[in-house]
């Protein structure tokens, strides 16, 4: 089985375009709606389930505009980066015959925001590849005090492999830049591919330890999704 997991930001609720699309349309309510979230005192996804449906529409606009799902690049800030860079993963591994992941697993911080974020970007992935198999999972202690998170982001795709022989992919565009460490040191040890793309570029880098040194690529490897 193919896992890709996914590192989350905010970027989802952060960006500030995001609410216009189609057409530039104005956003102030939803961005005035978010801001109530963030000086609230009670986040829970039961209070704020309005909200969370309000942003995965924001969103939906946007990928229902994009010609075969392809990023309008002057209008990126208009969604997320986890959605611009995964989908963009995705394309890469389509369009070179490889099969793309059977499951997605959206890793988020430890903080009521981060599940928000991965939450709307769970909803927006299910309708763009309804086959696939998606979960959230809150990685324990990634948070501001940035306790060892490590163990947990191991313990994690530990739960989500059905076997050691399932190929592993992380795409660590967004969410916590101090999980990179982390992530990449136990990519190294793992023998875990990882995929990064910078915010001003149409295309991915993909990472990966060979005989202890780091080799990257703008195209998928061959055996990524093989």
């Amino acid at each position: 089985m193919n896992l890709l997991f996914v590192t989350v930001g905010t970027s989802a609720l952060d960006n500030p375009e995001v609410g216009q699309a189609p057409d530039r349309r104005d956003n102030k309510t939803l961005r005035g709606d978010l801001d109530r979230y963030r000086r609230s005192a009670d986040k829970s996804l039961e209070r704020w389930s309005k909200l969370l449906g309000d942003v995965v529409q924001a969103h939906k606009r946007y990928w229902e505009q994009a010609q075969f799902y392809i990023l309008n690049w002057e209008n990126r800030k208009q969604t997320s980066a986890e959605l611009t860079s995964t989908m963009s993963l995705l394309r890469d591994a389509t369009e070179h015959g490889f099969r793309p992941p059977d499951k997605l697993v959206l890793l988020a911080s430890d903080t009521e925001e981060g599940e928000l974020a991965a939450k709307v970007n769970e909803a927006v992935f299910r309708t763009l590849h309804p086959w696939m198999t998606f979960a959230v999972s809150r990685v324990k202690n990634l948070n501001v005090k940035f306790a060892d998170f490590t163990r947990s982001i191991e313990g994690l795709v530990n739960e989500h492999q059905e076997s050691g022989a399932d190929r592993v992919v992380f795409n660590v565009t967004g969410g916590y830049k101090g999980a990179i460490p982390c992530i990449t040191a136990l990519a190294r040890d793992k023998g875990w591919l990882l995929y990064c793309q910078h915010e001003d570029a149409g295309y991915g880098v993909y990472l990966q330890f060979e005989d202890g040194k780091l080799r990257s690529e703008p195209k998928p490897f061959g055996r990524v999704w093989s």
